[in-house]
């Protein structure tokens, strides 16, 4: 149990040492199997368990061990765990226990416990913690890599949340937050407000058709679910018909127009966003975007601020990394281009804490070379600066 689970997890059980192996050999019964992991078998007395233990431990291919027990007619659970727990006292390898059983264990359980040995009550959830050690190790000492510092233009960020706050309005819809994006050197679509069907033509003859359709209103963040969204509109009589439908669907509601934009194709979707965390501050999210968002749920998460090691591993991190490096033929995506969208995001909720939401999906994801574009976005944004590490 406990192998199959190092091997599901990605630890490996190292082979061991040529004279660990002679060593054990020379003083245990010929039934004993020397491979890892060591199989003292059934009849197992605490001095078989102090010699292997011993030799094992100071095996150089070793860096910790997980002692299983399951109690026998001859096995000494107290003199089993008070060897266990001397054991953890002298050396610096992590030691842990996996006692099975319920009464027929307590004791040593309490022994354990009073040597600080954790004892688990099946050998998967050992294995699991020692995963975590390994996982904690690692990212201890991993290279750090400081924020980056872009040179962005704050003020005119702020200029259309201010004007929001000072209206009363929290959800900061497609527009605004486009110049939000801009002004922190985020790439955007091409977009024209149209405010009639006319308009609407005019505009997407003007950018190139195929274009995309949204329509434009100060109160709608979801515009999808309105029906206010449509891609790949080829020709001016279909361009007219979506503004007349968009902007009848959403009567009531603060409407501006139309908004016209460039159709980026070739991309992966993916999304960029951030939440604000009451412990933590901004906590930055990157996964699989568009409409795969709530299902698949592919996401990586990281508190910001984060430097570039950190958010190339926030992109190693989901399942679907693998259709960003190239699959079946298709090109590689420009991971560099969604590194620096990270860097980015974080910088922007660093400096403007008034925003406590804020989603990018898509970000379109190009081929490698030719960067990414934040196709739409949204944002929550709060009257106090509340989105900050606590203290």
């Amino acid at each position: 149990m406990a192998s199959d689970a190092a091997e599901r997890l990605g630890l490996t059980l190292p082979q061991l040492s040529s004279e660990t192996v002679t060593y054990l050999r020379e003083r245990m019964p010929p039934e004993v199997s020397l491979n890892n992991p060591v199989d003292l078998i059934g009849d197992a007395d605490v001095e078989r368990y102090r010699i292997a233990s011993d030799a094992v431990l100071k095996d150089e291919n070793v860096d910790g061990a997980i002692f299983i027990l399951t109690p026998q007619a001859a096995t000494q659970v107290e003199e089993t765990a008070e060897l266990i727990g001397g054991l953890a006292e002298k050396t610096e390898k992590p030691v842990l226990a996996s006692f099975m059983g319920r009464a027929s264990i307590e004791k040593g359980r309490v022994i354990l416990k009073s040597h600080s040995v954790p004892n688990y009550s099946y050998p998967e959830r050992a294995v699991n913690a020692f995963r975590a050690m390994a996982d904690y190790s690692r990212w201890l000492t991993s290279p750090r890599s400081e924020p980056v510092n872009f040179e962005v233009n704050k003020q005119e960020a702020m200029k259309g949340l201010r004007k929001a706050l000072d209206e009363g309005r929290t959800g900061i819809a497609d527009t605004i937050a486009r110049k939000v994006l801009r002004a922190y050197g985020f790439r955007t679509p091409l977009t024209v407000l149209a405010r009639t069907s006319k308009d609407a033509v005019n505009a997407a003859e003007k950018i190139g058709l195929p274009v995309v359709m949204k329509i434009a209103a100060k109160d709608i963040l979801h515009k999808t679910d309105l029906g206010g969204v449509a891609v790949g509109l080829d020709n001016p009589d279909d361009v007219r018909l979506s503004f007349l439908e968009m902007t009848s669907r959403a009567q009531g509601y603060l409407v501006e127009g139309v908004n016209i934009q460039e159709m980026i194709k070739g991309g992966k979707e993916m999304i960029l966003g951030m939440s604000c965390d009451s412990t933590f501050g901004p906590l930055l999210l990157f996964g699989l975007g568009g409409i795969y968002v709530e299902t698949l749920r592919d996401t990586s998460f990281r508190i910001a601020p984060v430097g570039e090691n950190e958010a190339r591993k926030m992109i190693r991190e989901i399942r679907a990394y693998s259709l960003l490096e190239g699959a079946r033929g298709e090109p590689p995506s420009d991971i560099n281009a969604i590194v620096e969208c990270i860097l980015r995001l974080s910088q922007l909720v660093m400096d403007i804490p008034v925003i406590a939401e804020l989603d990018i999906n898509p970000l379109m994801v190009l081929p490698q070379g030719q960067g990414a574009v934040a196709v739409d976005a949204r944002m929550i944004i709060k009257e106090e600066e509340e989105c900050k590490v606590s203290t």
